[in-house]
């Protein structure tokens, strides 16, 4: 049987993976922020398969805030505010870091 929940960490790891640079970078230039509109859809996709099979009460609660948070996340990004992208992604109750508190335990968190 599959850890539904340690199948998606990996693919929601590789995705913070690869736009956490680009949020950073963003801090300094704006310019920046557009390249984070397609993870941040996949980051979406991935929220979008529900919680079905995953028991995990902190990945359980990222998944209900993921739609408001990323939205949010993507506003910011297409305004080309950088501080309200970062507040976003870093935000302590529904952005990066409860995502990586739900997926602690998984491989590369």
């Amino acid at each position: 049987m599959s850890d539904v929940r340690a199948e998606r960490c990996e693919e929601l790891r590789q995705i913070i993976i690869g736009m956490t640079p680009v949020v950073i970078e963003a801090q300094g230039n704006a310019g920046r922020l557009p390249a984070l509109l397609e993870p941040i859809g996949r980051l979406r996709a991935v929220a979008a398969q529900g919680v079905d099979g995953i028991d995990d009460p902190v990945y359980r609660q990222w998944v209900s805030t993921a739609d408001q948070n990323l939205g949010a996340f993507e506003d910011a990004a297409r305004r080309g505010d950088a501080a309200a992208a970062w507040a976003a992604f870093a935000d302590q109750r529904t952005g990066v870091n409860l995502l990586s508190t739900g997926c602690a335990g998984c491989s590369g968190w």
